[in-house]
């Protein structure tokens, strides 16, 4: 689903569920957005944004969509096979920096990793583990927003006091 996700740039589960199974093998559709529900929580995927579409969708005349764009912890890239089928799909790359507001979902993000960090370190006994994979995520993360040219010094002082707890 990277692979698709990367070939779109931004996109919603359905979009990304028709071109999985023109490029790849059938997939129930329950299935994939666990997927992407699991590579949001992995950061392999960013959900980036919710929009409500009017039309008349056999399950009744609204749909919510999803949108994900590759995250930080992403591996895989399109190969031009899959750039091929998504243009015979009628479908197209979206600039992610046209849909996404990028300093707004770095807050929500550190907001989120601050939060992460105050419940690990608020027990008696702290999960070290945790920590060091919070701080992993954090690290992936400043080096993924500075290539999107975006100011991180929230998460550079986040990681400072994570970095600071684990060696005392």
């Amino acid at each position: 689903m990277q692979q698709i996700v990367d070939a779109l740039g931004v996109s919603y589960g359905y979009e990304i569920y028709k071109v999985y199974e023109g490029a790849f093998s059938p997939i129930d559709l329950r299935s994939m957005y666990y997927h992407l529900r699991k590579g949001v929580e992995l950061d392999e995927f960013a959900l980036v944004g919710m929009k409500e579409e009017k039309g008349a969708f056999t399950w009744g005349d609204f749909s919510l969509r999803r949108y994900y764009v590759l995250g930080p912890a992403a591996e895989e890239k399109a190969n031009d096979d899959l750039h091929i089928i998504v243009k015979t799909l009628g479908l197209g790359y979206r600039e992610p920096k046209d849909y996404v507001d990028w300093v707004k979902f770095l807050k929500e993000k550190a907001q989120q990793w601050r939060q992460e960090f105050v419940v690990i370190t608020k027990t008696k006994k702290p999960n070290l583990n945790m920590l060091e994979g919070l701080d992993k995520k954090i690290i992936s993360a400043v080096g993924w927003f500075r290539g999107k040219k975006i100011e991180v010094k929230e998460l550079d002082s986040l990681h400072l006091e994570i970095e600071r707890f684990l060696t005392n």
